[in-house]
């Protein structure tokens, strides 16, 4: 139902939308390839464990990354484009960790079509690892042929 929304006076005030994910090795080795990013705390449990997490930690990029689907697949969808993204993060994740993700509508602004929604991400024992906001803009229809 949310995926049909074309214009920000249809979304439902407080929408939510809630999914899970689990970084493995494939994601965290993905993500490492696109970014260049080989940081030891990622990828040696002897480093970590030194700094003093359990474990090597998920990318904090990447524990954000999940929202990027949410956004643009369900709420506020596909119509939408992402104007910013601010978060922070409380906790570490470590892979193979089940993180569940929400989006809720806070705030929609008809008269320029925007719509904000708090982000949190929470693991299995329910403590928060991440949270924040996002905008997203309906751009205008075009008027040229494509």
């Amino acid at each position: 139902m949310l995926d049909l929304i074309s214009k920000v006076e249809d979304i439902p005030d407080g929408a939510s939308v809630s999914e899970s994910h689990t970084f493995n090795e494939e994601s965290l080795a993905a993500f490492r390839d696109l970014s260049g990013d080989a940081a030891p705390i990622h990828w040696s449990d002897d480093f970590a464990i030194q700094k003093s997490f359990q474990g090597r930690i998920v990318y904090g990029f990447l524990i954000v990354a999940p929202f990027s689907k949410m956004l643009g697949m369900h709420l506020p969808g596909p119509h939408t484009v992402i104007h910013s993204v601010s978060y922070k993060i409380h906790r570490p994740v470590y892979i193979g960790e089940k993180i569940t993700y929400s989006l809720k509508v806070s705030k929609k602004v008809l008269s320029v079509a925007i719509v904000v929604l708090e982000l949190s991400a929470k693991n299995e024992s329910g403590d928060l690892v991440l949270s924040g906001t996002a905008q997203c803009g309906f751009p205008k229809e075009s008027t040229r042929e494509v």
